[in-house]
C-alpha cells in the first residue's frame, strides 16, 4: 500500500507466475493498465520488455493491452520498440517496413522464434502474414505479401492458411491468399 505496487510488481519476473490465479505478471499488468503512482511507471517498466512474450499464450504486452482494452497502455506501447507481431496487430504498415528494411529476415520468423520456453505452442508456426490473416489485418497481409512473404503455409497439423481463415476473413485477405472465394457463413 506504501508504493501502491502489487507484490508482482515489485518481486516477480515475466515467466513467474502468482500460484493463486495462475498468472504471470505480464497477464496481470497488460490486462489492468496501471501505473504505480508514486514512481510513475508502468507494469513494463517493472518486469518486461516491449517485445517480450509470455510463454503460455504466446502474447507481447501488445496483444494483452489489446485483447483488454486497456487503449491507454496500447498507446504507450505503440511508442516504445514494437516488434514485427506487434506492428501487424495494430495494421502499422510504416513500422512493419522499418522493420523489414532493417532486418528483411523478419519476413519468416515465426512467433516460435520468439518465444523462450520448452514446451510447444499452438501459435509457434505463425509467421507474421499468417498472424495477419489471422487476425484480418488486411494492409499488413497486403505489405507482407508484396514484400515476398509466402502465402501457401499450413499449421502445424497441416492445415492451410487459407483455410483456417476462409470463415471469418474479410474478402480482400481471402483475395491476397490466394482465394477469391467469399467467406462461407
Amino acid at each position: 500500500n506504501d508504493f501502491a505496487a502489487t507484490p508482482m510488481q515489485w518481486a516477480m519476473t515475466a515467466g513467474q507466475r502468482d500460484n493463486d490465479f495462475a498468472a504471470t505478471p505480464m497477464q496481470w499488468a497488460m490486462t489492468a493498465g496501471q501505473r504505480d503512482n508514486d514512481f510513475a511507471a508502468t507494469p513494463m517498466q517493472w518486469a518486461m520488455t516491449a517485445g517480450q512474450r509470455d510463454n503460455d499464450f504466446a502474447a507481447t504486452p501488445m496483444q494483452w493491452a489489446m485483447t483488454a482494452g486497456q487503449r491507454d497502455m496500447e498507446a504507450f506501447l505503440a511508442t516504445q520498440d514494437i516488434g514485427i507481431f506487434d506492428a501487424v496487430l495494430r495494421d502499422d504498415t510504416a513500422r512493419i517496413t522499418a522493420l523489414l528494411d532493417a532486418t528483411p529476415t523478419l519476413l519468416e520468423t515465426t512467433i516460435g522464434t520468439e518465444r523462450e520456453g520448452e514446451r510447444n505452442h499452438s501459435d509457434d508456426w505463425q509467421t507474421p502474414l499468417a498472424f495477419a490473416a489471422l487476425r484480418d489485418r488486411a494492409k499488413a497481409l497486403a505489405l507482407l505479401a508484396n514484400r515476398g512473404a509466402r502465402t501457401d503455409l499450413r499449421d502445424d497439423a497441416g492445415q492451410a492458411l487459407v483455410d483456417l481463415v476462409r470463415n471469418e476473413a474479410s474478402a480482400e485477405v481471402l483475395a491476397l491468399l490466394g482465394d477469391a472465394r467469399p467467406a462461407s457463413g
